[in-house]
């Protein structure tokens, strides 16, 4: 009984740290795809890809890639995740996550900052590395790109927390 609640134990742990990457990953996005937060999250060989913007293999092509991705194309975010479903392993050791994002956007069209309602959907592939979940792969799916035409009131300013 004591190791069957252990185990039980240590895969709820497991999912709420799956869960605070996906989270993680969100706020990066919402703050122009920060670096020093992507760079946590993905392993040395992880690969992100969403089709439209691009496919990036190895920790830093991903960070490159999405910090180009918020410069030039997606040039405001408001992450909304809902989710994630996750499978873990039988060893624990790995993971799939599926989610889906809701995102109002500003999306560079023709070089205006246009706003977009977005949504679409993650499938991700995650591991344990050194104690800490991280994407191993992440594909991300457009579903929904509507432009808005407003008026929408963006309030920019310092995100107090967390980092």
């Amino acid at each position: 009984m004591q190791k069957d609640v252990a185990e039980r134990f240590r895969r709820l742990e497991a999912s709420e740290a799956i869960r605070q990457c996906v989270y993680s990953y969100a706020l990066a996005g919402d703050r122009g795809n920060a670096g020093h937060i992507v760079t946590r999250l993905f392993t040395e060989e992880g690969s992100y890809e969403a089709p439209g913007f691009g496919r990036f293999e190895g920790r830093a092509n991903v960070v490159r890639g999405l910090e180009d991705i918020a410069a030039k194309a997606v040039l405001w975010a408001f992450h909304i995740p809902g989710g994630p479903l996750i499978t873990l392993s039988e060893d624990g050791q790995s993971a799939k996550a599926f989610w889906w994002v809701f995102v109002p956007v500003k999306l560079n069209v023709d070089g205006q900052a246009t706003p977009f309602w977005g949504a679409g959907h993650y499938n991700a592939d995650l591991v344990i590395e050194a104690g800490q979940w991280k994407f191993h792969r992440v594909l991300f799916e457009t579903k929904l790109q509507t432009p808005f035409a407003g008026p929408w009131t963006q309030i920019d300013g310092k995100f107090e927390w967390p980092e």
